[in-house]
């Protein structure tokens, strides 16, 4: 990743999504010193930020497995429409990546 630039980090619109609603829990308070709108804002200025678009929306509702969380499909798909890894700690949307060809970073 050596040389990359904020243009070359990309993250899927539901990311943004996801975030907000982690950063309004109380126990997360201190991590977010500024409002939460403009440490959103901040967070988001450093990636490209890809919305839906017909081909991701529709590999989201094909896939064949569950997962829990419907973003992360989104997610998934996103990654896997771009070409792109997917960078997760999640092991269930790390075995979801694998079985539609996605490359798991981290």
């Amino acid at each position: 990743m050596h040389g990359m630039t904020a243009a070359d980090l990309v993250i899927s619109d539901v990311t943004l999504s996801e975030l907000a609603r982690i950063i309004r829990d109380p126990k997360k308070d201190a991590y977010v010193k500024t409002a939460r709108f403009d440490w959103l804002s901040a967070f988001a200025s450093g990636f490209t930020v890809v919305q839906v678009s017909p081909a991701i929306a529709h590999h989201a509702a094909e896939y064949t497995f569950e997962h829990r969380d419907p973003c992360d499909r989104h997610i998934l798909a996103t990654a896997q429409v771009l070409g792109l890894p997917l960078v997760t700690l999640d092991s269930p949307l790390t075995e979801c990546a694998r079985l539609v060809g996605v490359s798991v970073l981290w």
